[in-house]
């Protein structure tokens, strides 16, 4: 898949918020959990995402999301244990539950 040019309206508020989970290292079953949405659905939002963004994995959705700021809310690195290992805040933001 190649990387299409990326905009940041190209992704719908729903998108962004589930891409923002995904860069904080949760699985499908929490993000379904916290967005109250069955995981199939955030199943099939993340290959829309990813199709989108012209990735073909998690890994490479997160890393671009960070990179190019496309959900305009905190980002924490966690490990698989959930430590947060360094957190990144912007500006009078807001930490996800």
């Amino acid at each position: 898949m190649g990387r299409m040019s990326l905009q940041k309206n190209s992704l719908s508020e729903k998108e962004k918020e589930i891409l923002q989970l995904l860069t904080c290292g949760r699985t499908n079953k929490e993000i379904a959990s916290s967005l109250r949405l069955s995981p199939e659905t955030v199943k099939m939002t993340l290959k829309n995402i990813f199709r989108k963004l012209g990735v073909e994995n998690r890994t490479q959705a997160a890393v671009l999301a960070v990179k190019e700021r496309l959900t305009g809310g905190s980002y924490f690195i966690s490990n698989k244990a959930g430590a947060v290992l360094e957190p990144r805040l912007k500006k009078n933001s807001r930490a996800l539950p």
